[in-house]
């Protein structure tokens, strides 16, 4: 699952996998790039299917700036997963701990001080 924003009422929409199953949490589990996504939004019930290719023109819900870096993430889980590693708090079972490798190695190095943690962690809450 894909959290986005609705291009029509600019509002948090998903992007779900048609063929995932419901317990997978993060969707590299599955063969992404040629099969169909279903895009969904609960504010203004907009829906649509589009490929993978298609996926790529939605902003992410779960993106901040900080400083010249962006941050961002999937979904709120990602999100959270990566909030644990940069607080050296990580979750060793977490869902996403298979794809720690995959965390922008800058985050690592450059996001270290409570602020920048306190603003993705308010992200996390408003998402």
């Amino acid at each position: 699952m894909i959290e986005v924003v609705c291009s029509s009422c600019t509002k948090s929409a998903l992007l779900i996998h048609s063929e995932a199953p419901v317990t997978v949490e993060h969707f590299l589990d599955i063969d992404y790039s040629s099969r169909i996504w279903e895009f969904n939004c609960i504010h203004c019930l907009k829906r649509m299917t589009v490929l993978w290719e298609e996926t790529k023109k939605f902003s992410l819900t779960n993106k901040v700036e900080i400083g010249n870096e962006v941050v961002w993430a999937w979904n709120k889980n990602h999100l959270a997963f990566i909030v644990s590693v940069l607080k050296k708090e990580e979750i060793t079972n977490h869902a996403w701990a298979n794809f720690r490798t995959y965390i922008n190695k800058s985050w690592l190095t450059k996001i270290h001080n409570n602020s920048v943690i306190n603003k993705l962690e308010a992200l996390l809450k408003n998402t």
